[in-house]
């Protein structure tokens, strides 16, 4: 089982990470759009943050893809909301369970039954809005971030 994990641990590292996004791997991704843009929305893109005017490629080289999109089309044209979401765990307690094993005098042949409690921590999953960016035909027009 050891060499087992050793020869696979690197693939399977490879594959748990590849699906993770950064900054730099976006920026790299849309590499021809940001050599375009200005040295100001470069810095402020690097640093994960959005302006009023910015196009759904810059947004998503900052903050990456959006948890939810929403779309909505009116006389006054297209909008499009994307959401991004904050995943928090907060702990909510212990649950204990007792777990009953037997074992067998191996001089009396007696069967002795042990119970013993086995304590797991137990944590609630909360996703709440974060930020939720607005287009207006295809720019930023709102910014929406929580405050805590």
């Amino acid at each position: 089982m050891k060499s087992f994990l050793k020869r696979f641990a690197p693939l399977l590292a490879v594959l748990v990470f590849a699906g993770c996004s950064t900054i730099s791997s976006r920026i790299d991704d849309k590499a021809a759009l940001f050599a375009t843009l200005t040295p100001h929305q470069q810095e402020v893109i690097r640093k994960g943050g959005v302006e009023l005017g910015y196009t759904p490629d810059m947004v998503y080289m900052a903050l990456g893809a959006p948890d939810e999109r929403h779309e909505q089309h009116t006389a006054k044209g297209d909008k499009m909301t994307w959401v991004y979401l904050a995943i928090t765990e907060d702990w909510a307690g212990q649950v204990v369970r007792y777990r009953h094993y037997a074992m067998r005098d191996p001089k009396t042949g007696a069967v002795y039954v042990f119970t013993e409690p086995e304590f797991h921590d137990v944590y609630r999953a909360d996703a709440h809005e974060h930020i939720r960016i607005e287009f207006t035909n295809g720019k930023v027009s709102a910014i929406e971030r929580e405050k805590r």
